[in-house]
């Protein structure tokens, strides 16, 4: 066994490869007596794998939510592509002018690159995006609409009742849900001259009360090789305590501990709070990771939410349903009898939306020479009680009062390479 002196602890004593943690051992400055203890970080092998599926996950949309989803996703798609490839149709709709000033925020690369599949969108013969292949189609003023939105609730139910009272929940509830990012590893590397890439990573929360939180890009590292991984967790340290790590063991268990091993980088927080939150609540997160910044996600986001909120309010005005009180200020405010049903149902349907038309989005401006692609995880909690959360199934280790999904696995690809985000998501009473 290799005893490595203080004097090469400057050295890179550990290499996170894709066979596994390096297998020297780093020993700890000796005690006055007996041996030295050995520290040896936790092979691959002997880590928890991601998952391509984990409790909670929207897989797919329930069938009565879909017809309105599809139609919410041309709207946006059909609005923003003709703005961009045609920037004076754009005058009067919201959506459209988001569209155009998020290619302005993009670099001259990928604006080029955007707008040329927004106009090869344009020419085609049919119009993917059907009735709303151009700005100013709103979604009230598309024959059909009425019905999608009849079918997602019932609208003779919808009305307020006074003596309908609140859901009444079983403790211990759930307040507060965090996304945690646990690991990123680099299966093969982008095919660019220089001999590592430098890798970002930002997004955003879609809470299901319509509000998007952003979090601020990180550098996740910038000398990425080909079957490295950068840990965020405790996991590689085993049981060791902290105390105890050597300086050159920090880098590789920057968060947790041996009570809370997956106790990744918190991305992002929100409130879970019964009287604000509509249940079943739905939560997107939206992970974008490219070798530059491109800025404009977050904007993007919350314009067209607002746009696409404002044209069902419209609809709903028109059906006698008081938007004001079955949306309330934020999607989903609780109003005994009418915002939970509405909220929750309309919450899910765009916050799935809004995933979906990022990721493709980005896909008409990634190329083979350019790492940027967005990735989308949403799920859904059935009510703000823990024994109900507890009931989607299989969980992470973490300490009392908190309940961890598996971690999920969220695969990109870009520039010839090819890497892999490890997420979670926990909740806390």
């Amino acid at each position: 066994m290799t005893d490595l002196r203080p004097s090469l602890s400057r050295r890179r004593l550990f290499s996170l490869t894709a066979g596994g943690a390096s297998a020297l051992l780093l020993a700890q400055t000796a005690r006055a007596a007996g041996p030295k203890p050995v520290f040896k970080p936790v092979p691959d092998s002997k880590l928890l794998k991601a998952l391509d599926h984990v409790p909670g996950d929207v897989v797919q949309l329930p069938e009565h939510l879909r017809p309105l989803a599809e139609q919410l996703l041309a709207r946006a798609k059909g609005a923003v592509t003709s703005a961009i490839a045609r920037p004076a149709s754009a005058k009067g709709d919201k959506i459209a002018a988001a569209g155009l000033k998020f290619v302005a925020r993009l670099t001259p690369a990928r604006a080029t690159r955007l707008t040329a599949s927004s106009e090869q969108l344009q020419v085609a013969k049919v119009s993917p995006f059907g009735a709303f292949a151009r700005p100013g189609v709103k979604l009230q003023s598309v024959a059909g609409f009425r019905a999608t939105v009849t079918k997602v609730v019932d609208v003779s139910k919808l009305k307020f009742d006074p003596k309908v009272k609140a859901p009444q929940w079983k403790a211990p509830l759930v307040k507060k849900i965090e996304f945690h990012l646990n690991r990123v590893r680099c299966i093969e590397e982008t095919s660019e001259a220089s001999d590592s890439d430098e890798i970002l990573l930002g997004g955003q929360l879609v809470e299901p009360n319509g509000a998007v939180k952003k979090f601020d890009r990180f550098k996740v590292s910038d000398d990425f090789d080909a079957g490295e991984k950068v840990p965020f967790d405790y996991e590689m340290c085993g049981h060791l305590p902290r105390s105890s790590l050597p300086s050159v063991l920090q880098a590789m268990c920057p968060n947790g501990s041996p009570d809370d091993p997956h106790h990744g980088r918190k991305l992002v927080s929100a409130s879970l709070d019964p009287q604000v939150i509509p249940f079943p609540s739905t939560h997107g997160l939206v992970l974008v990771m490219g070798e530059q910044d491109s800025g404009g996600f977050n904007d993007l986001l919350q314009d067209i939410y607002a746009a696409l909120r404002d044209e069902i309010a419209a609809e709903l005005d028109a059906l006698g349903v008081s938007a004001g009180s079955a949306l309330g200020g934020a999607l989903g405010s609780i109003v005994p009898g009418l915002g939970t049903a509405i909220g929750a149902a309309i919450g899910a349907a765009l916050g799935w939306v809004l995933g979906e038309f990022i990721e493709w989005l980005v896909g008409l401006f990634n190329n083979e020479d350019d790492l940027i692609e967005a990735k989308h995880w949403t799920i859904q909690l059935p009510s703000p009680e823990l024994s109900a959360i507890q009931g989607l199934g299989q969980s992470l280790p973490a300490p009392a009062g908190v309940w961890a999904s598996p971690l999920k696995n969220l695969k990109f690809r870009g520039d010839g390479g090819r890497y892999e985000a490890h997420v979670h998501w926990r909740v806390f009473t």
